[in-house]
């Protein structure tokens, strides 16, 4: 029997299985749902880092600024024409599953757009980032005007961003997993291999991004913006701003150690011991 690890269904004295075993004997087995220990093992990993906490946040304050204004909205999609971006409506990141709503919110905020020529790639991420801006200097709402502000500052740490586009890639290879383990088919020593599989694409993660990935292209723009600059600017010195003007710190190797080292802590907690 599978269900999730709440006690009112696995509790051994008064859950659900409890009474099954009284009818049924010992024949029935019960099981954590292995989704649910994935998305528990995410949840440990969202209280324990810090910087996904705050990525978390932003995207719920991006979400409510756009969800419930319209007026928001329409300025959002305009800014987007004059930039050349088609712009999606922000996802909310609350709901029942924790991994699907935070990965397509993530997905939506980090939209490419279309490469202009040897300009930069300007995506959702630039439009949003403007129109915080501008809602920062002209809202005539208080709450909105510093929740603008609170947004902008933060989408223009660089250690933030360069973390949006790992985390895309993070959750793009969970979510591999998490669809296998809700097949009606699939079983055990398949998911434990995928699971194992994960693991080692999260350890390889420590020492290169993925192979096109969205923190490569990330870091290839900031590359291209590096060479743009000295041929055009051959004289003068390197600035310290890059990439949809973001100032970018050397914190986001300690935060991605960080990160990569609890993920796997915290599957291990919730996978390797019940297996």
């Amino acid at each position: 029997m599978t269900a999730d690890g709440a006690n009112v269904n696995l509790g051994r004295r008064g859950g659900v299985i409890a009474h099954v075993k009284e009818e049924a004997g010992d024949h029935v087995v019960p099981f954590h749902c292995m989704p649910h220990r994935l998305e528990l093992a995410l949840l440990s990993v969202q209280r324990n880092i810090p910087m996904v906490r705050t990525v978390y946040d932003i995207l719920d304050m991006v979400f409510r600024t756009y969800h419930y204004s319209s007026k928001s909205r329409r300025e959002l999609k305009k800014l987007g024409e004059e930039l050349g971006v088609t712009v999606l409506n922000p996802s909310a990141v609350k709901g029942t599953r924790w991994l699907p709503h935070v990965s397509r919110a993530l997905n939506v905020l980090l939209k490419p757009g279309k490469k202009d020529g040897e300009d930069e790639e300007l995506g959702q991420y630039t439009a949003v980032h403007v129109h915080m801006d501008h809602l920062a200097e002209a809202s005539e709402n208080a709450d909105i005007k510093g929740r603008a502000r609170k947004v902008m500052k933060t989408m223009e740490d660089g250690t933030f961003v360069a973390f949006c586009h790992f985390l895309a890639d993070m959750f793009n290879e969970v979510s591999s997993l998490c669809l296998l383990l809700q097949k009606n088919d699939v079983i055990l020593p398949k998911a434990v291999a995928k699971l194992e599989q994960l693991i080692l694409t999260v350890e390889a993660l420590k020492e290169q991004p993925l192979r096109d990935g969205r923190l490569a292209s990330f870091q290839k723009s900031l590359q291209d913006q590096r060479r743009k600059w000295q041929r055009d600017h051959p004289d003068d010195e390197l600035p310290v701003v890059y990439y949809y003007r973001v100032s970018f710190t050397s914190t986001f190797a300690t935060v991605l150690q960080c990160f990569l080292d609890t993920i796997i802590a915290c599957i291990a907690r919730r996978w390797l011991t019940a297996l």
